[in-house]
């Protein structure tokens, strides 16, 4: 029979409640797999019989079944042996079924070492008897490319040669990709700009990350927040937030030179640029300096409360007048 060369390629099977084709997977209430079924007998619970959903399945039973059998073994709960042994046949009797359906269509088997590469089987050679394997059931089904487009650089390239060849095993594929965007990290590894002082950094060409640390033997940069978006959340986050300001379009707002993060910031700032124009110590070109930056925080200011800048200086006045007199 043809070998599954997709993870998400549906199955079929003999139905488990009469002699009619089954393409789904059925989850009676207790949630526990009941076997293949046909749409007649299927549940609202019932899944897409896929390579995927199969070896999942298997593998959460084999588990279960694992504990079962060191429970057997203990010789201190030999008085629950017989209740040990009945759940023991219910899991061999769950994975009889989704094994009938492995040794019909055999598709591919993906192997996933801790902290290492995925393989195709566990007779690689760059492993070792030591090794500790990981069952990649989500992965069950994939051809090369699928496999390579899922993990990227994680693909052994002695199980699969052709992975160098193939354009996305140059990257880390789209589960570690995701994953690293939902933790705001950066895969990128190689450096541009190196310098020296105590130690190596660099800048990140991908994400524009500055003096990101470098590894001095490898080369490589070291794991890093992503600059891109973690300013693309910052921008949206100043337009959004109550309490951060910026510029209209989300971006820094800088006064003289000065970093204003916070309404609050901005309020303070613009009593103490008011204070100085008044201050008769306090230079004419000074005083008209600190008058300028004064309306760039209030027009800053109404742009974020959404009103005039009129309204702003009136609402402030208070304030001001506070600070003048003290």
């Amino acid at each position: 029979m043809q070998k599954i060369t997709t993870p998400d390629a549906i199955l079929t099977a003999v139905c488990g409640q009469c002699a009619e084709q089954a393409r789904q997977l059925d989850y009676p209430a207790e949630g526990k797999v009941r076997g293949p079924v046909c749409p007649t007998h299927a549940s609202g619970r019932a899944l897409v019989l896929t390579p995927a959903t199969v070896d999942t399945e298997l593998y959460y039973a084999d588990f279960t079944a694992g504990g079962i059998r060191a429970a057997l073994d203990d010789e201190r709960l030999v008085d629950d042996h017989p209740r040990f042994a009945e759940q023991l046949n219910a899991q061999l009797a769950r994975m009889a079924p989704l094994e009938a359906i492995y040794e019909a269509h055999r598709w591919q088997r993906w192997y996933a070492v801790a902290g290492g590469h995925v393989h195709t089987s566990r007779a690689c050679s760059s492993c070792y008897p030591t090794t500790l394997w990981g069952w990649h059931f989500t992965l069950s089904g994939a051809d090369h490319a699928a496999a390579v487009t899922e993990e990227g650089w994680r693909i052994c390239t002695i199980c699969v040669p052709g992975a160098p060849t193939l354009p996305a095993f140059n990257g880390p594929g789209r589960r570690a990709q995701a994953q690293a965007d939902a933790a705001g990290k950066c895969l990128s590894r190689t450096p541009v700009d190196v310098r020296w002082v105590a130690s190596p950094y660099g800048r990140c060409p991908d994400c524009t990350a500055t003096h990101v640390p470098v590894n001095r033997r490898s080369g490589l940069m070291r794991k890093h927040t992503h600059a891109a978006h973690a300013a693309e959340r910052m921008r949206v986050a100043r337009l959004t937030d109550p309490k951060l300001i910026g510029g209209p379009d989300g971006s820094e707002l800088r006064v003289d030179h000065q970093l204003i993060p916070t309404v609050r910031v901005a309020e303070a700032a613009y009593v103490d640029h008011l204070w100085w124009a008044a201050n008769p110590q306090v230079l004419p070109d000074n005083r008209d300096r600190h008058v300028r930056l004064a309306l760039q925080l209030a027009e800053a200011l109404a742009a974020k409360r959404n009103v005039t800048v009129e309204e702003v200086i009136e609402s402030m006045v208070r304030r001001v007048k506070r600070n003048l007199a003290q």
